[in-house]
């Protein structure tokens, strides 16, 4: 699993559904999952913007899938709380296709995913 450039951190609050087929600057997100909350991506000229709106407590871990297959890690697992949101870059540059993965890991939930964003 390759590791992405950038840092975890507290962000605004992510706001609407995306959609696929996109270019830089839009985004895709998963369905609200009542008791996780919800994850978007947003594309740019030099990678990916994840952000997770969580409404639970636990440990899960960012990866972004690009080009069918390739998982890109963040800096592994981390704590989350409900009411604040997170934010990883991954700074893959812009790539053919590419979605984002949340994955509890203390298992609390099967993995959430955005639709694919298609470069």
């Amino acid at each position: 699993m390759a590791a992405a450039s950038g840092a975890l951190a507290l962000a605004g609050v992510v706001a609407g559904s995306g959609t696929a087929d996109a270019s830089p600057g839009q985004t895709a997100c998963s369905q609200w999952r009542s008791g996780l909350g919800q994850i978007c991506v947003t594309e740019d000229a030099n990678g990916y913007n994840a952000q997770f709106s969580s409404t639970m407590y636990g440990k899960v871990d960012f990866n972004l899938i690009i080009n069918t297959s390739q998982h890109v890690g963040d800096k592994g697992a981390f704590n989350v709380v409900s009411g604040k949101p997170y934010t990883y870059y991954f700074a893959t540059g812009r790539q053919h296709d590419a979605a984002l993965c949340l994955y509890s890991r203390d298992g609390q939930f099967s993995q959430m995913c955005t639709s694919i964003l298609f470069g």
